[in-house]
């Protein structure tokens, strides 16, 4: 049970690594040097990272209740995240703390917040378009006081 509960969190936290990888070696392979290009490619990994975690938030709020949504989807960004400044680096041959640990940290606040927007914008959707555990619960409660009421049956 445990384990099918923490899966499509480590499912997520991979995909948000993967497509910061990816996004890094494209930099490598194509040998990029200006710093504009860099930071150019760095941002359409970041949108494509946020597309992800908002996809998740998405998914996960029209499941679950907002606790847990909150919990197993911030939990994946962490993660994606902490993979993403550690190892990400490590691919292209990179120190992680080159430039020191502040650096490292704005780094990872930088892609924690990015991704935590992006899960953030996902649930909004949901609950705007009602489409929430919660707001369904209050939909079918009305329907329910709506209907016409039972018919006693005379004897």
């Amino acid at each position: 049970m445990l384990r099918h509960r923490w899966t499509p969190v480590l499912a997520v936290a991979l995909a948000l690594f993967v497509i910061n990888a990816l996004g890094r070696l494209v930099v490598l392979i194509a040998g990029v040097k200006a710093d504009d290009q860099i930071v150019q490619a760095a941002l359409y990994s970041m949108v494509a990272m946020a597309l992800v975690a908002g996809y998740a938030g998405f998914r996960w709020m029209r499941r679950y209740e907002t606790v847990r949504v909150v919990g197993e989807v911030g939990s994946a960004i962490i993660l994606g995240c902490l993979l993403t400044t550690l190892v990400g680096p490590l691919i292209v041959g990179l120190n992680p703390f080159e430039g020191g640990s502040g650096i490292f940290l704005r780094q990872l606040g930088l892609c924690a917040a990015i991704c935590v927007l992006g899960a953030f914008v996902g649930a909004l959707i949901v609950l705007a378009m009602g489409q929430d555990r919660r707001s369904r619960a209050w939909k079918y409660q009305e329907e329910r006081a709506r209907a016409k009421p039972r018919r006693v049956a005379k004897r």
